[in-house]
């Protein structure tokens, strides 16, 4: 039977009436207790005299997106503008997302598109690890971690359509917006590369892009490393750790979470084996960067820094970055199981029953 790429009008409108009503839910403003307060004071130069926190923040060199929005005035208090911006990006990841679907993994019925996506979207209401955001729509909203978030969708397409120079550059610019949580796509690509038996390796030379520009903005933001005793080091890693807790370090995971991210990763291993050879290296790619980033940053985090104490490396939070590795075991899921034999409306009857499920008992 003929599989219907082409929308059925009453879908398309449901979709998108969906897709409208989701990123509505998930918007959030300009509410984060870290940022509002800063980007209010970038808008009102004077403003905010006696706080000792924002007159030296060293946060507006972080990232290009504080003179981005200093420069242009973007008033992200103003939710209008916070929610075309919400819209905008979530429509660029979408798009991209859709096309990755289509091209790489064979589905052709828009249908299952559509279900995927939204099912996609809902994975933030059931983490399969406490601290990472993995849905399709960020809920960091005004932030720079939702621009670069939404951005890693184009990443991974433009890497699997080999367009390696243009995915480099869409790197460069999420590493830029922000190191923590996204380095991890840097070495997935860079493993990718190596792994894809049919490819030349001379596209790693592109990745070189993103880490110049890196250590350019670093140096001309004076962001030099740090200078202090090691055991003022570590107390810092201490300090780090005691106020992020689970979302820095693993062995603050409960042990039901630990016990459910090892069982996926079985479960991951043996179900990317199903997919046809681009994906399942991409998969392996994410497998084994995601492997290593726990075992390696679990460690760090419970022992390592009294060795060698670094905040930055905390601060680069090997939990969250798990937040690709949880958005691709559920899509690996989700494809197989669409995929299998099960009827169609048993299959529809558990997505529904699934989504409802998160969405209400969400924590």
């Amino acid at each position: 039977m003929k599989s219907n790429t082409n929308p059925h009008p009453s879908h398309f409108i449901l979709f998108v009436g969906a897709f409208l009503f989701l990123t509505f839910i998930k918007y959030g403003g300009n509410g984060h207790y870290f940022y509002m307060d800063l980007f209010q004071h970038l808008l009102n130069p004077g403003s905010y005299p006696n706080d000792i926190f924002i007159q030296k923040s060293f946060v507006f060199k972080s990232s290009p997106w504080f003179s981005i929005v200093q420069y242009f005035r973007i008033d992200l208090d103003n939710d209008f503008v916070g929610y075309f911006w919400q819209i905008l990006l979530a429509t660029i990841s979408l798009v991209a997302f859709t096309k990755t679907l289509k091209k790489f993994f064979a589905i052709e019925h828009i249908t299952t598109i559509y279900v995927i996506i939204l099912a996609t979207i809902f994975l933030d209401s059931y983490r399969l690890i406490e601290g990472p955001y993995s849905g399709l729509i960020c809920e960091h909203s005004c932030t720079q971690t939702q621009i670069a978030f939404q951005l890693s969708f184009v990443f991974i397409y433009l890497l699997l359509t080999e367009r390696f120079l243009w995915a480099s550059l869409a790197l460069s610019v999420i590493l830029l917006l922000t190191l923590k949580t996204y380095w991890i796509l840097w070495p997935i690509g860079i493993l990718y590369i190596m792994r894809n038996q049919e490819l030349k390796k001379t596209p790693i030379i592109y990745f070189c892009i993103p880490i110049v520009l890196v250590a350019i903005n670093r140096a001309f933001n004076n962001v030099s490393s740090l200078s202090a005793t090691k055991l003022q080091l570590v107390l810092m890693c201490q300090n780090i750790l005691s106020r992020d807790g689970n979302e820095d370090a693993f062995h603050l995971q409960s042990k039901a979470v630990l016990f459910a991210l090892a069982l996926s990763f079985i479960v991951f291993f043996v179900l990317m084996k199903r997919f046809n050879d681009k994906i399942s290296t991409f998969f392996s790619s994410v497998f084994l960067i995601s492997f290593a980033n726990c075992i390696a940053g679990g460690f760090y985090a419970w022992k390592g820094y009294l060795v060698y104490p670094n905040p930055v490396l905390i601060l680069l939070s090997p939990v969250r970055s798990m937040s690709f590795y949880v958005f691709c075991f559920y899509l690996i899921l989700g494809i197989v199981f669409l995929k299998s034999k099960v009827h169609e409306i048993f299959k529809t009857t558990l997505i529904v029953f699934f989504i409802i499920y998160v969405h209400l008992f969400r924590n």
